[in-house]
């Protein structure tokens, strides 16, 4: 399965979980708390029967995956450069039409779960369902869209591998754990910067890390984080597949830009390569920050590591990997190494 399809569907999924409660949350404060005020009728008939289950879990799944799908469609690259917030907006507005269509599904399906004629159906519609009443269920699902939007831009912003510890507070006191990282670094980067001025190589350096994603992905990278031209992966070596992923990650990264060289030389007039360095061993990871969070990898594992990419560069080199991590690496007969 593609990366980027294993990423879609896993945002799906929480999308849809997110609509599903918030759908019943609605459906339990706005109905069940107040039904003995609802007049008779085929309104307040319909909200006792089973078939409301039905809607609130069909229109949740139905609209998680929904708003996943319109925040892929309007992930371009030019909305990328603007504001969070601007991001958000328009990703909702986008939403709210296709919600109004999905609404149209909906309302078609009501008279065969109903019994119903269509005539009836109209019926309820024009004498039951007041203005207020829609707007206010388009109020919560607009709302609901703007708010799992916004969740899934800042997962992005801090990644899928700190989203959920920060938000579960793992990390508050600081663990021991055995990771494995991966250090690469851009080459003559210095000589690149002069050549082609700061904004053309921001972009140069937006363009090499767009195209490590479905690298890391497919190999189960985590991003630690990014220092100028620099980006450090990590694993944790509970998955006996760490090491081999490390170094898939560094031949897979490479490959991928010697397969888009001719579109760098098109575009900065450079082609990019990387040089890299693998450790691993034993870190405290802590979250750390009060005005901004973040969760932080302390101890010598990762001194040595940028130590072996210092060598790397060194000894002109492509990747450094210790003894015993290549060890485990050439024991791994799908570890794909060159």
């Amino acid at each position: 399965m593609r990366p980027h399809t294993v990423v879609f569907l896993r945002e799906s999924a929480l999308a849809a979980a997110a609509f599903v409660a918030g759908n019943y949350v609605w459906y339990w404060t706005s109905f069940l708390g107040l039904r003995d005020f609802f007049q008779p009728g085929p309104v307040k008939d319909y909200l006792e029967s089973s078939a409301i289950h039905f809607e609130l879990v069909f229109m949740g799944v139905a609209l998680g995956v929904l708003v996943v799908i319109v925040d892929r469609v309007t992930d371009r690259p030019g909305m990328r450069r603007r504001p969070v917030l601007a991001v958000v907006a328009l990703k909702t507005v986008v939403f709210l039409g296709a919600v109004i269509a999905l609404e149209f599904v909906v309302t078609a399906l009501v008279p065969i779960l109903l019994g119903m004629d269509w005539s009836q159906l109209l019926r309820i519609i024009r004498t039951e369902l007041t203005s207020a009443y829609v707007a206010t269920v388009f109020g919560v699902m607009v709302m609901l869209a703007f708010v799992i939007s916004l969740g899934i831009q800042v997962r992005r912003l801090v990644g899928p591998g700190v989203f959920w510890p920060l938000l579960i507070g793992r990390y508050q006191r600081p663990r021991t754990e055995v990771q494995v990282f991966l250090f690469m670094d851009l080459e003559s980067s210095t000589t690149l910067a002069e050549s082609l001025g700061h904004e053309r190589y921001s972009e140069f350096l937006q363009s090499c890390f767009r195209d490590l994603t479905d690298v890391a992905l497919k190999n189960d990278a985590r991003v630690y984080q990014y220092i100028g031209d620099e980006v450090v992966l990590h694993w944790p070596a509970a998955d006996p597949q760490a090491p081999a992923n490390a170094v898939r990650s560094f031949f897979g990264f490479a490959e991928t830009l010697r397969n888009r060289a001719p579109e760098y030389e098109s575009r900065f007039g450079a082609r990019p390569v990387f040089r890299g360095g693998v450790g691993a061993g034993s870190v405290t990871v802590a979250e750390i920050g009060e005005i901004k969070r973040s969760i932080a990898f302390i101890g010598d594992p990762l001194n040595t590591a940028a130590r072996i990419l210092e060598l790397c560069k060194q000894n002109d080199g492509e990747l450094f990997v210790p003894e015993d991590i290549w060890k485990a690496v050439a024991a791994d007969p799908a570890s794909g190494r060159p």
